[in-house]
This record gives C-alpha cells, structure tokens and sequence, in this order.
C-alpha cells in the first residue's frame, strides 16, 4: 500500500481528496501514493436458450457458456445472475441451483429470486442462499409461470468467500418432469473478484 500525506487547503488542486481536518481546524487534502488494487470482472452470456426437461437433472450445469467458474482459497468473490426463463405449462416452474465442486469449501450468503407471473411483481419469489451442497439453502424453485412460454425473469446475488479452491456450477432445471423450461439466451453471469 502506498503513503498518505496531507497538506494545507491552500495548495490543493483539482486532482485531490478535500477531507479532514487539523487541530487548528483548517481543512487537509489527502493523497495518496502507490499501487491501486484492480478487480478481476468476468461476464459470461448464455448464446442459446438453454433447454431441460428432467427435475432431477440438475447435476447438468448451464450449458453454451459453462457457468462454472473456479474459485481460489483465500478469494471473495460476488456473483450476479440476471436472466429470463421460461416453460411449456402453467403448472411448470424452474430451478436454480448452486453446486460446488473439487473440494470447494467456503461461506455463501446471498439470494436468488424468480417471478411467477409475468406482469405482476408481487408474484416473484426470493430465497436465501446460504450453502453451495444442492440442499435447501442453495437454490430458488419457481412452482408456475404465467403465461406460458414467456419470458419471467430470474436471478441471484450472492457472495462467496472462498476457503478451500474448486468450482462452482450455475444449474437449471425445469421443475416438473417429462415438462419444458428453459433459460433463456441472453441471461448472464458476471463474477466479480473484491479481493
């Protein structure tokens, strides 16, 4: 990390931080030296809709862009899932679902939410994230939509502080068999490394 050093309001310029003062109260400018943390971004978007119709499929992580991203002991990272999905029957809802893998250890917090009828936002539904192991916890399933075969958005935001290195896996799933839902192409993932 670089210096602090602090001078007399009377020769700061444009290019410093106004903040502070000393015991005399006249007003200090701080600047600051040094190198700069950078944030590592990565966004990943879904080229094709992304199709299933087997709930307990779920193992298949989202395809055409591979949402699994891998993780570093020691690293945090903030997750930010927005996406549209849809399904073939009033009665078929969607899945997403968090999987780690490869000895992934860590703490997540964070939430997931999807709606049920389109034009209403009273209808979405919002879950807790709080682990990574595909158990309660992990995952927001959307029992219905309406109507049928359009677009209902779905998403997360989450932080994952990382212990132990592995992946993690993005997942979706229609929430009926034998019924379809997909993601839809356009929906994205952007990771964020804070530290």
């Amino acid at each position: 990390m670089g210096a602090v050093s602090s001078y007399p309001l009377d020769t700061a310029d444009a290019t410093d931080f106004l903040m502070g003062t000393d015991s005399t109260g006249a007003v200090k400018r701080f600047v600051m030296s040094g190198v700069r943390p950078t944030r590592t971004i990565y966004k990943l978007t879904l080229a094709h809709s992304n199709a299933t119709v087997t709930p307990t499929t779920i193992a298949s992580t989202i395809a055409d862009v591979d949402w699994m991203h891998t993780l570093a002991a020691g690293k945090t990272y903030r997750f930010s899932i927005y996406g549209q999905y849809q399904t073939i029957g009033l009665g078929t809802g969607a899945r997403l679902n968090l999987l780690g893998a490869g000895g992934l250890a860590g703490l997540v917090a964070g939430r997931m939410w999807g709606s049920i009828a389109q034009g209403s936002v009273a209808t979405a539904l919002d879950a807790g994230l709080y682990t990574f192991a595909n158990a309660a916890g992990s995952f927001l399933l959307t029992p219905s939509v309406s109507p049928i075969n359009a677009p209902h958005n779905m998403g997360a935001d989450f932080i994952f502080e990382c212990s132990t290195g592995g992946t993690l896996a993005i997942q979706f799933a229609s929430e009926v068999a034998a019924s379809a839902a997909q993601m839809n192409a356009g929906s994205f993932m952007v990771v964020e490394e804070l530290n």
